[in-house]
């Protein structure tokens, strides 16, 4: 991971960063759920994408002020993949948990399910950095939209108004290409959900068959067993997007070749895609959309 890409001097900032009030209403929702569907087990919580830790600081510091709740967190698991971050995290937990109940895993797989514990899982702008397939829908089927080295033009003026100004204009190094009937994957991702059989010819959607997995698992893993709940919140909406994916560099829109691997990726996140995975082996209660103007 390069740099550190949260915060001021970063490529964005998350809400817990800019305000305890929101960790601290997540905690409260999830104390709401162990009251009401727990029968007093012991409680594990686990954080896919914890950032330095900021979150789980303030759901713990929740669960601490509630009687109920004070004495009964066994265990905090957190999936994070950066050495650093994890460090981070550490040092921030540890005073609220003790570091001997803090758990690191690589992939969401590696959490085990548990017999009996109530595992409550948080996923916190956290699906919307999980690589996308973009598939395009042609009179020949699906196929998937590559990236190409554009030996052409010169340069490329991107139309979106939402783009950096100082970006507009950039080496027109690479280009994006239909793959033609040569790409399986495209057609067995056009038929992952029923949505998109519907879908009108030159749709283009973005799919993440890798969101699709972890959905999948997240499921599970509160449904086996002890049981459990969990809370996704994302940017995002109950349908497929075609044009959502876009870099963000220094807190501005970016064109998506701009400096690779410098960049914050994103794409918004089909909640709908998500449920289709969790719904399998638990049940979803629905979403709740909240719009910014």
């Amino acid at each position: 991971m390069k740099g550190d890409p949260i915060g001021a001097k970063g490529d964005f900032v998350t809400s817990p960063e800019i305000s305890q009030i929101f960790g601290e209403l997540v905690g409260i929702w999830l104390v709401s759920q162990w009251l009401e569907y727990g029968n007093h087990r012991p409680i594990r919580l686990v954080e896919l994408g914890p950032g330095k830790g900021t979150l789980m600081d303030d759901i713990l510091r929740t669960f601490n002020s509630i009687a109920q709740t004070k004495e009964r967190i066994q265990a905090v698991h957190l999936v994070e993949t950066s050495a650093r971050l994890r460090d981070e995290q550490r040092t921030k937990l540890s005073p609220r948990i003790g570091a001997e109940s803090l758990y690191w895993h690589d992939r969401i797989e590696d959490v085990k399910p548990s017999t009996d514990q109530f595992t409550m899982v948080i996923a916190h702008e956290f699906f919307d950095a999980i690589p996308i397939h973009i598939i395009e829908k042609t009179a020949q089927g699906f196929q998937e939209v590559l990236v190409d080295i554009d030996r052409t033009a010169q340069t490329l003026t991107t139309t979106s108004a939402s783009v950096d100004s100082s970006n507009r204009h950039r080496p027109a190094n690479f280009r994006y290409v239909l793959s033609g009937n040569m790409a399986p994957l495209a057609r067995t991702l056009g038929q992952s959900s029923p949505r998109f059989a519907n879908l009108p010819i030159g749709s283009r959607i973005e799919v993440s068959p890798a969101s699709w997995a972890i959905a999948r698992t997240l499921g599970k893993l509160i449904t086996e067993n002890g049981g459990g709940a969990g809370l996704i919140m994302d940017y995002g909406d109950d349908k497929a997007f075609g044009s959502s994916f876009r870099a963000f560099h220094r807190h501005k829109v970016v064109d998506v070749f701009h400096q690779p691997g410098m960049c914050d990726l994103t794409a918004n996140v089909d909640f709908a895609y998500l449920r289709e995975a969790i719904s399998a082996g638990g049940e979803v209660a629905g979403s709740l959309l909240i719009r910014h103007s």
